[in-house]
């Protein structure tokens, strides 16, 4: 076994030397972490919420002359996506609709189903279902 002194001696100027080196990696690839993160959060767009009170659809088959009561007759449509995206956005711009199947003509609840641009992410609708009731049907 080798005693500590010329274990530590022999060859001093490479380890310092090493040392040295290894250090300054270290330091290159621990900014590099650091800008990469301080870069993604300033430059990754902030996404903002927006809650907007679109109208209600019924739809129907084509030939149906029936006519419906919807309560609500609008929805709350909350969208998220960039400031720019939102500011530009309408109430006509998404589409709330509820699907009529056929059926025995009856109150019931339907699921509120949305399309959105697709400039912006869909988060939630309130109220989700509906009543409709129907009302009446007209001949042709």
């Amino acid at each position: 076994m080798m005693p500590l002194r010329p274990f530590i001696v022999h060859n001093l100027w490479l380890k310092i030397f090493s040392l040295f080196f290894a250090t300054l990696i270290w330091f290159a690839v621990q900014s590099n972490q650091s800008d990469y993160k301080l870069s993604q959060s300033l430059f990754t767009p902030r996404l903002q919420t927006l809650e907007l009170r679109c109208p209600l659809t019924v739809m129907t088959s084509p030939g149906s002359g029936s006519t419906f009561n919807v309560q609500p007759s609008g929805v709350i449509v909350k969208v998220r996506g960039e400031d720019g995206a939102l500011r530009n956005l309408a109430p006509e711009s998404i589409q709330a609709y509820v699907k009529l199947t056929e059926g025995p003509h009856v109150s019931r609840l339907l699921r509120v189903e949305v399309i959105v641009p697709k400039e912006v992410i869909f988060r939630e609708v309130i109220p989700d279902q509906v009543s409709v009731q129907w009302i009446a049907s007209t001949n042709r």
